[in-house]
C-alpha cells in the first residue's frame, strides 16, 4: 500500500532518470538504474526534492543494494554519512563481483596447465 509521500517522490523519480525498476517498500525507494552512474546526481536531486515540498530539514541516505540503489528518507540529524557512491556502494559492488584481473589470472593458469600436460 502506497503512502501518501510515496506517489510524489516516485512521480519525481520517474520524470528525472532512466530506470529499469522502482519501488517504494516501507518508505524506502528503490531504484534499479540503467546508468549507475546517475546515482550520485538522483541522489542530490531527490534530496533537494524531499526538502523543498515534504521535509524542510529532511536528509536523503543513499545505499547500495544488491542491483538497486535504496534511499531512505531521514531528518538532518539522522544522515547517514556512507551514504554515498564513493564510500559504500563502491564496496559493495567490490564484495559482490569478482575482480576482472582474478578471471584472466585463472584463464592464464589454466592455460599454462594445458600446455604443461595436467
Amino acid at each position: 500500500m502506497m503512502t501518501m509521500l510515496d506517489k510524489p517522490i516516485l512521480e519525481f523519480v520517474e520524470n528525472e532518470v532512466d530506470f529499469h525498476r522502482l519501488e517504494m517498500i516501507h518508505g524506502t525507494l528503490y531504484a534499479k538504474l540503467k546508468n549507475d552512474t546517475d546515482c550520485g546526481i538522483l541522489h542530490e536531486k531527490l534530496e533537494k526534492f524531499y526538502r523543498e515540498t515534504i521535509n524542510p530539514t529532511g536528509a536523503v541516505n543513499m545505499y547500495f543494494v544488491g542491483d538497486d540503489f535504496a534511499f531512505d528518507f531521514v531528518d538532518e540529524k539522522s544522515k547517514d554519512e556512507k551514504g554515498t557512491w564513493s564510500e559504500f556502494a563502491e564496496e559493495e559492488l567490490l564484495n559482490n563481483h569478482e575482480p576482472v584481473d582474478s578471471q584472466i589470472d585463472t584463464l592464464l593458469q589454466l592455460e599454462n596447465e594445458m600446455e604443461l600436460g595436467k
